[in-house]
């Protein structure tokens, strides 16, 4: 951004120099010396940039202060961003150093003249030397290959956050309540702890008088929603099966019955688990489609057993049907679904009954078809009724968990598309600022051209096809560039390529099409003027 924004301010700097030298030459001539002249349009810069600064400063102040309005619930540590006095020193130093680079060469430049040729009967046209329109159009292309650098990578990130917002995770995420639960100070630590400190009772009444509440539709619980970014780790062994334990990784899951019914989660062969699976029934579990494709390829896993290495069921004083058979039995296959993160990989998953397998902290979930605010109240006073010592829960919806999870994708999106869109704009005045003055200086040259008969479709193609050709030099090699940069944002993409050629395509398409509109406006303002006029003009 800096750099586009000194490449457009030392490109109008030398047009607005270029503009005012009769009166530079005057002034040489009348003996002011080269640096008295220097020191003047360095001064006029300045002025300019502190006008540019006071503006920006409160700029930057509203534009903080919306940005903390709307990203501080989901970026940690936001509301405590502010403007001082060092960030405000740096961009006051930036800002000079910024204004004394864009203003020296330009101002050298045109205190260099040929006095004899400037001070001629025409002089003003005839020094608009050569160098100056290579300077301003080598300044074009600069301007347009950051650009096309810079868009390209705002259009990457916003490609790839539709698809991270958009993705089918393998459930209903709409009208869901979460309630993490702590189980922690009921002292449950084993199975032979008497009956009401065990975590599954509370939880089981809890979920039978959420049920009978007005406006749920059901409820479910899950031992920990897969949230992190921690591969697959549970080693398990397979009955009969040619994979060791150390090839056969998988999350392990332990769910409530109603858990696939509640998320929406599609049953693709057996049968879900029902409220007869508790400890002391056979152990059962479900695996997922991505588990079954990958250790069972070219078998029916229905009837299979595996068992979870390293992995010791909870030993009741009395029958314990596990403790001469570790092996659980696949009676399920139900649709994959992808993790609550960045990734939303799917992995190979086992669920098994949470009463088999109750853990301290499970999470709570309740499908409603009523104001997910009233139901969250009446969690609240349910598990209150039911346990007075137990830790109030944070309860929020599915989405608003998920919004969380792509909360810092969107704010580096956003950060990035705002600097994008301010590169267009930049680039459209830096284009147009050139084709104009250019214009402008050749306005006696097209004044006589269309008193020789040449049609106004031949004005416009001489005047575009000059500002397009710098524009397409600057599209190749920015994407030169780009190909070889946005590399580096391989991290920050999901499922988009760095190199993607649809978003190169679009971007370059769009930079164009931009840069064409900035073209044309000048190119259409030169065909209407009055041929008489212009062959007087000076």
């Amino acid at each position: 951004m800096l750099l586009i924004t000194c490449a457009n301010v030392a490109n109008l700097t030398l047009a607005r120099a270029t503009a005012q030298q009769k009166e530079i030459v005057i002034r040489l001539a009348l003996g002011a010396s080269r640096w008295q002249v220097v020191r003047q349009l360095l001064t006029e810069n300045f002025l300019l940039a502190l006008a540019g600064g006071i503006v920006g400063w409160l700029l930057a102040w509203w534009g903080l202060a919306l940005l903390i309005a709307t990203n501080a619930a989901q970026v940690p540590r936001l509301q405590n961003v502010r403007l001082d006095g060092w960030a405000l020193g740096f961009t006051l130093i930036v800002s000079l150093l910024t204004t004394l680079l864009c203003g020296l060469v330009p101002a050298l430049q045109t205190t260099k003249p040929d006095l004899n040729q400037a001070l001629k009967e025409g002089g003003k046209s005839s020094t608009t030397g050569s160098s100056h329109n290579r300077l301003r159009s080598a300044l074009v292309v600069a301007e347009v290959a950051l650009s096309l650098l810079l868009l390209i990578g705002a259009g990457l990130m916003i490609n790839s956050f539709v698809r991270l917002v958009t993705i089918n995770r393998g459930f209903q995420p709409d009208h869901l309540l979460v309630a993490k639960l702590d189980f922690s100070i009921s002292g449950f630590t084993s199975w032979v702890q008497p009956t009401a400190t065990r975590p599954q009772v509370t939880l089981l009444a809890l979920m039978q008088r959420l049920q009978a509440q007005p406006g749920v539709q059901s409820v479910a619980t899950i031992n920990a929603l897969p949230q992190g970014n921690t591969p697959p780790r549970q080693p398990i062994l397979i009955e009969n099966s040619q994979f060791t334990a150390g090839q056969t990784l998988c999350n392990f899951t332990g769910i409530s019955p109603d858990y696939f019914r509640t998320l929406g989660i599609p049953l693709r062969q057996g049968r879900a688990f029902t409220e007869g699976d508790v400890f002391d029934a056979p152990a059962v579990v479900i695996i997922n489609e991505t588990f079954a494709k990958r250790y069972f390829a070219n078998e029916n896993p229905i009837g299979k057993r595996l068992a979870m290495e390293g992995r010791t069921p909870w030993q009741p004083a009395g029958h314990n049907p596990r403790a001469t058979s570790p092996w659980s039995e696949v009676v399920g296959i139900v649709a994959d679904t992808r993790k609550l993160n960045l990734n939303a990989d799917t992995v190979p998953e086992i669920y098994a009954p949470y009463w088999q397998y109750p853990m301290q902290t499970p999470e709570l979930l309740v499908r409603t078809d009523a104001n997910a605010s009233i139901v969250a109240v009446a969690v609240r006073d349910e598990i209150k009724a039911l346990h007075k010592g137990l830790p109030m829960p944070k309860i929020q919806t599915m989405n608003e968990l998920l919004a969380d999870v792509i909360a810092e994708p969107r704010f580096h999106t956003m950060l990035l598309g705002l600097f994008g869109v301010v590169a267009l704009l930049l680039s459209a005045i830096g284009i147009y600022s050139v084709i104009s003055y250019t214009v402008t200086q050749r306005t006696h040259e097209f004044g006589i051209r269309m008193a020789l008969g040449v049609q106004v479709t031949d004005v416009l193609k001489l005047i575009i096809g000059q500002g397009m050709r710098l524009v397409l030099l600057g599209l190749v090699i920015g994407l030169a560039a780009t190909f070889a940069l946005t590399r580096l944002m391989k991290s920050l993409l999901f499922e988009v390529s760095a190199t993607d050629p649809l978003t190169f395509v679009l971007i370059s398409l769009l930079l164009a099409g931009v840069a064409l509109l900035a073209c044309w406006i000048p190119a259409l303002r030169a065909t209407k003027v009055d041929p008489m006029i212009a062959l007087r003009y000076e």
